[in-house]
């Protein structure tokens, strides 16, 4: 659904009726909305495709497009003017993107600090090849993931952001292993030489081994959560979104076993966790870029190693050339970052130092960009389905993500820990997964600290389902005020949010007043579907809500 900058009157109108209005919602199908980039034989973008031209089955049925836009040229649009206490989370009602956004990922959590300079010196060669007018946001993805800048069409700005970004030291990964493993290798064979035990060396080793494979293991979680958290904050902003990603990535694969140092040692995978963060991206309509920050590679080989082990006159593989071959697989990120590229329809650039023409080719994928709509039929199975898309014109290349997640929510909402309610108090870039709209204001008097809030919330954005006979959606709404030295106090609400037939709208209306506490700077309202689990936050910094105008004395005109 497009949002209408008539919400804005519409915050007002609601704010002048009666307290006892009735909210008004609509409920709607499932669109399927996805983003389609067309280029020629020579990489160039296709511009002109027409609605007809383009097929997409889905279970292999052919579907009616019920959104067919070109996302790649410029696009200017009106963006109406501020009003005194209305606030959004949805970024196409603030002055910025038309359709077509960019969010840079700086890597510094799984990215040397040698290789953090080129990161650098790429994500500003980068920004220079972008079109005039495109707007770009940057992250930091360090322990925890952080706005550099937001998006701005300021080249300039963003530059300078990114030279002051600074490089950080990265955790050690199972990659160093190698070098440990020669070092004791040759320890070992000193003591044995000396009639001594290598036990305990052996031991150390283990411990050394099952620590950097946990460290790694924690390090792909927190990549993970880190973008997906992006994801929410970018789920609101219609039409085509890019995550371009410079790092030296993450691993799917963590191998410690066969070492012969007396224990079975462990073969992890996570595959799993790679995709489903994948496909989450996807069904948010992201394109995920992937830069290899190691540059051109030199790739291991193990049939070298063997033939070296065989040249040794022994025939066979060393105590700890295994565990280099084990450590070397596990450092890999190639796979993990080609399955990102692979679900969301983006692009990998690995094992090259030259990424002018990676630049060119994210350049012209932007600028052929179609954002395509149909609606799913059927109940929600919980399954993956397949996009099949065609072009009825010859030479035309498409690229799109694979396929779309028909979620089933459960029957019984969930409640969340409070280790979510704080991560989502904390979350430094928010959440527009739920898209939300507020009018607050201060009570009148130089010392009242009373809010009132009016608070629509776009009915599209929840899940609906049957309670008792009627259609209602469960809401966790949760009002958050932020003081100093990252101290909040936070109240919560659950709420049945009903969906009344046949009546015609878009919001789901919520009011409420409370006492703001002494000492709050900012107010984060969150709004928590607590079937699907999507959220969205709404920052408002207390210092621009207004305070209402206190009611004139009977008679005071008269004097």
């Amino acid at each position: 659904m497009t949002r209408s900058i008539g919400v804005l009157g519409v915050l007002f109108a609601i704010a002048a009726a009666g307290q006892d209005q009735t909210p008004v919602f609509r409920t709607r199908t499932t669109l399927i909305e996805f983003t389609l980039i067309a280029l020629d034989k020579d990489g160039n973008p296709v511009t002109d495709l027409k609605k007809e031209e383009v097929v997409v089955k889905d279970k292999g049925r052919p579907r009616d497009l019920a959104l067919f836009r070109y996302e790649g040229g410029e696009q200017p649009r009106s963006v109406p003017p501020r009003l005194p206490g209305v606030f959004t989370n949805t970024p196409d009602l603030t002055p910025g993107p038309p359709r077509n956004i960019t969010a840079i990922v700086l890597d510094t959590l799984n990215t040397q600090p040698r290789h953090q300079v080129w990161v650098k010196a790429q994500a500003m060669r980068h920004l220079r090849a972008l079109p005039p007018g495109t707007r770009v946001a940057v992250y930091l993805l360090g322990q925890i993931l952080a706005v550099l800048h937001d998006f701005t069409d300021d080249a300039e700005s963003l530059r300078e952001r990114i030279e002051q970004a600074p490089v950080k030291l990265a955790a050690p990964t199972l990659g160093y292993i190698d070098d440990m493993a020669r070092e004791m290798q040759t320890l070992i064979q000193w003591l044995i030489d000396q009639q001594q035990s290598a036990a305990m060396i052996r031991r150390l080793l283990q411990a050394e081994m099952r620590a950097h494979e946990s460290a790694d293991e924690q390090r792909v979680r927190k990549t993970l959560a880190s973008l997906e958290a992006l994801g929410d904050h970018l789920a609101g902003i219609p039409g085509r979104k890019s995550i371009v990603w410079f790092g030296s990535g993450i691993t799917m694969l963590s191998i410690t076993g066969e070492m012969r140092l007396g224990s079975p040692g462990s073969f992890r995978s996570h595959e799993d966790l790679v995709r489903n963060t994948s496909r989450r991206l996807a069904q948010q309509g992201i394109t995920m870029y992937m830069f290899d920050a190691r540059g051109m590679q030199a790739q291991d080989d193990l049939a070298v190693e063997r033939s070296r082990a065989a040249s040794s006159g022994t025939g066979q593989v060393s105590l700890f050339e295994r565990l280099e071959v084990n450590a070397a697989i596990s450092a890999d990120p190639v796979p993990a970052m080609a399955k990102f590229a692979e679900v969301t329809g983006g692009r990998f650039f690995w094992n090259t130092n030259d990424m002018g023409r990676a630049v060119a080719a994210i350049v012209a994928d932007s600028q052929g960009t179609y954002s395509l709509g149909y609606y799913a039929d059927g109940e929600p199975d919980d399954k993956w389905h397949g996009l099949d898309v065609r072009v009825a014109r010859k030479g035309v290349k498409l690229q799109h993500r694979k396929g779309y997640l028909s979620a089933a929510p459960p029957d019984v909402p969930l409640n969340w820990t409070v280790d979510q309610w704080r991560a989502a108090v904390y979350n430094p870039v928010g959440s527009t997964a739920v898209r939300l709209d507020g009018r607050l204001q201060l009570s009148a008097g130089a010392d009242a600290k009373t809010v009132s809030m009016i608070m629509l919330i776009e009915a599209s954005d929840l899940h609906f389902r049957q309670v008792e006979g009627r259609s209602a959606a469960a809401v966790d709404m949760a009002i958050v005020d932020k003081l100093p030295n990252a101290e909040y106090e936070m109240q919560r609400n659950q709420v049945e949010v009903p969906a009344p037939g046949d009546q015609d709208g878009e919001f789901a209306v919520v009011r409420h007043t409370w006492e703001l506490t002494p000492d709050a700077t900012t107010v984060r309202l969150i709004v928590l579907d607590r079937l699907t689990g999507r959220y969205g936050t709404l920052d408002v910094p207390v210092s621009d809500i207004p305070r209402a105008q206190p009611n004139p004395k009977p008679g005071a005109a008269e004097r």
